[in-house]
């Protein structure tokens, strides 16, 4: 295992496989001391760090991306290659565009929140295949929202493949 002082936390050290430990000991820690991540609501490790007296939540997969590969490019975001976010080994972590991580989540088949699963839809599928149907015979944006009571914003995203795109 490699080891590197996280530069935004100097009194921790992450490895390059995601384990973390207090490196100076602080006040009630201990030096060398392993520190045992928690699972957050979004299932990714997460950590709790103090610095000039100040506790930080922390992902562990951004500080072993920010100790190995280096500060975030714009617009980035950390991306487990494997999908398996509690895989927090350097060699599975790489900064993507959020675009590329939705991408990349899909392909792996790790969304499973479309359509009717989604807790915000507002319409079943059956209702979206009515839908494009009413659109294609010539049906107003307007008069198909009111019909769902929907707004027409979402019914042309529909109709432009933004959003129900599996359908």
């Amino acid at each position: 295992m490699n080891w590197k002082i996280i530069q935004e936390f100097p009194d921790y050290a992450i490895s390059d496989s995601g384990v973390l430990i207090r490196v100076f000991g602080g006040q009630g820690s201990v030096p060398g001391r392993i520190l045992k991540p928690q699972i957050n609501n979004t299932g990714y490790l997460q950590t709790v760090l103090s610095k000039n007296g100040k506790r930080h939540t922390v992902r562990i997969n951004r500080l072993v991306l920010m100790a190995f590969v280096g500060d975030p490019p714009p617009n980035t975001e950390g991306n487990h290659k494997n999908g398996v976010k509690a895989d927090n080994r350097v060699d599975n972590l790489e900064w993507i565009t959020h675009s590329e991580n939705m991408k990349h989540s899909f392909k792996l088949g790790l969304q499973d929140n479309l359509g009717e699963n989604n807790p915000r839809a507002k319409l079943k599928e059956w209702q979206v295949r009515i839908i494009r149907r009413l659109l294609v015979v010539g049906w107003s944006c307007v008069s198909i929202a009111r019909l769902f009571n929907v707004t027409d914003v979402l019914i042309g995203r529909i109709k432009h493949k933004k959003a129900w795109v599996h359908i």
